[in-house]
């Protein structure tokens, strides 16, 4: 009797959720019925999107997988990933790319692994009329078939060159010198595009015309590593006009740097940082600019792409990423307003991703996306 009771407890759960629109209540959870005029679908059929990763998703890898998740969802598209099966390699991933395409896919998504025949199984995909978008690294094509197109962060020249110039603005404001000395803050935990930041920052930064341009490494595994580096270029380098950083633990080093040196000298701090992850909060500001990277934004970009290629859309050998700047006011203070400023508080978002998901006092918070 109590079992038949418990099984009809059961069934009626189950309609329950049939009632409600899940047709499938024991779906896994990267699966989405598509509507059936789904706006992510071609005609009358549905739209599948398939991720061929090279191995185990890394941190970066599931957060891009979360946010394609997300546009696929939103566009009534069907997303699924697949890779390599347990007793296989990253170089096995051509084979896994295949299988996908067994599965009739309507667009293939890959984060590219290091298969030196991964080329030939994605030109053999296109060649099908399956569109192929990469996401975050490019590959060369195979010879006579057309480049691959994949989605990234955007380069960073130009924003490089707005972070300078917003410094060197304040720096005029505060009616300071603008040929000093500029300080390149680099985090020594790095990500796939550290160096390319700190690249354009230097090269913005010696185009400005300072009257040197020092590169200044810190490892952000201790909390206070990029504030002890700023303290020290303070102090070998009274004539330091500006502190340009790669990422958001440099940032808030500097950040409180600049109210620890109390205005003596007067310097200004611009930058780079995570979508979402590390925001600075003091009346009023310490950093002059701020530019986000919006990482998180690769995977629901790459749905986008695909979708607009299934449409039919021109699109071109690179989608980019764009950064966020943003010009923060009250940077500009005087030495009395600098003294009065209160530590800085740190808060990072819960869910950014890589190293700026944990509090910079955790030892482990070094994985940046790679």
């Amino acid at each position: 009797m109590r079992r038949f009771f418990l099984l009809c407890c059961l069934g009626l759960a189950c309609l329950a959720l049939l009632s409600s629109g899940c047709s499938d209540p024991f779906a896994p959870p990267t699966r989405v019925k598509p509507l059936p005029s789904a706006g992510g679908s071609v005609g009358t059929k549905a739209t599948l999107l398939i991720l061929v990763v090279p191995n185990l998703p890394t941190k970066d890898l599931e957060v891009w997988a979360m946010r394609a998740q997300h546009e696929a969802n939103d566009k009534r598209a069907i997303f699924r990933i697949m890779g390599p099966s347990p007793t296989e390699t990253a170089a096995d991933q051509p084979t896994a790319v295949r299988r996908a395409l067994a599965e009739k896919p309507s667009a293939l998504l890959v984060y590219p692994g290091d298969s030196p025949e991964l080329p030939k199984a994605l030109a053999e995909a296109e060649a099908k009329g399956v569109p192929v978008v990469l996401i975050d690294k490019s590959i060369p094509a195979p010879e006579g078939s057309k480049p691959f197109t994949v989605v990234g962060p955007a380069p960073y020249e130009e924003s490089a060159k707005k972070i300078v110039a917003t410094t060197i603005e304040d720096l005029k404001k505060a009616s300071q010198p603008i040929n000093g000395t500029a300080i390149v803050l680099a985090d020594k935990v790095v990500d796939r595009t550290s160096g390319e930041r700190v690249a354009a920052l230097k090269a913005a930064a010696e185009t400005a015309k300072f009257r040197q341009v020092v590169t200044v490494p810190f490892d952000s595994t201790d909390q206070n590593a990029a504030k002890k580096a700023v303290l020290a270029a303070v102090k070998a380098y009274p004539d330091i006009s500006v502190v340009l950083t790669d990422d958001g633990e440099g940032m808030y080093g500097a950040a409180v740097a600049r109210g620890d040196s109390k205005g003596k000298p007067i310097f200004f701090v611009g930058g780079y940082t995570d979508y979402r992850s590390s925001m600075i909060i003091t009346p009023p500001p310490r950093e002059s600019c701020v530019v986000e990277g919006r990482f998180t934004e690769i995977g629901g970009l790459t749905v986008l792409t695909a979708l607009a290629k299934l449409r039919g859309e021109s699109v071109g050998e690179h989608a980019y990423v764009t950064s966020k700047f943003t010009k923060t006011e009250g940077a500009v203070a005087s030495e009395a307003e600098h003294a009065a400023i209160p530590s800085p508080v740190h808060v990072t978002s819960p869910d950014a991703p890589g190293k700026f998901d944990k509090s910079p006092n955790d030892k482990d918070s070094a994985t940046k996306p790679q």
